[in-house]
């Protein structure tokens, strides 16, 4: 199993491994596409002949006009994590929400790295808590190609991490798509 990102149609962002396929999750929701290695050589040396594609698209009024404080009042819901359902995972990805600043849409694909098929998880509105950010969320209705802004891998909560004294709920990696004053993404 992988985990794919694709910043929009302007190049690979990364690839992650994990032995758990996207059907066992409720939130890769795309259609099912042949996916391999070479495939993805292919698209990248395609993606690096073609110039920059340029500014992304305008988002809705509730996610352009976030403060610093609402943005990072949005949480993702914990229940909706990559592999969730999946048992004795090791990792744990969340994703970030666009908004204020991070307004380049990333497409999240999972990956099954057995069968070689693919799903994209398409943006909800559920998949987020927006807390007190006060989000519009009628305003992102329907809007399943807003992407996300990035995502973040944990070690999955687990009884062996415990023994260990490894922290459970740390990044191990995040990446996002983000302006040139945007702070680098921390543990919590």
């Amino acid at each position: 199993m992988a985990m794919a990102a694709v910043c929009g149609s302007s190049g690979i962002a990364s690839l992650f491994s994990q032995a758990a396929f996207a059907a066992e999750s409720d939130i890769a929701d795309g259609k099912i596409v042949r996916f391999d290695f070479a495939g993805l050589q292919s698209m990248a040396q395609a993606l690096a002949k073609k110039p920059w594609g340029g500014a992304p698209g305008p988002l809705p009024d509730t996610l352009a006009n976030l403060t610093p404080q609402a943005y990072n009042s949005i949480q993702y819901d914990a229940a909706h994590s990559l592999w969730n359902g999946v048992a004795n995972r090791q990792l744990d990805i969340q994703f970030f929400h666009v908004g204020m600043g991070f307004r380049r849409r990333v497409r999240m694909f999972s990956v099954d790295t057995t069968t070689h098929l693919a799903r994209e998880i398409h943006f909800r509105p559920e998949l987020f808590k927006y807390n007190d950010a006060g989000v519009d969320t009628t305003q992102l209705e329907g809007q399943s190609d807003l992407g996300f802004a990035g995502f973040r891998v944990f070690k999955a909560p687990a009884p062996e991490l415990a023994r260990r004294d490894v922290p459970q709920r740390r990044n191990w990696r995040g990446a996002m798509s983000s302006p040139s004053w945007a702070p680098v993404i921390s543990g919590r």
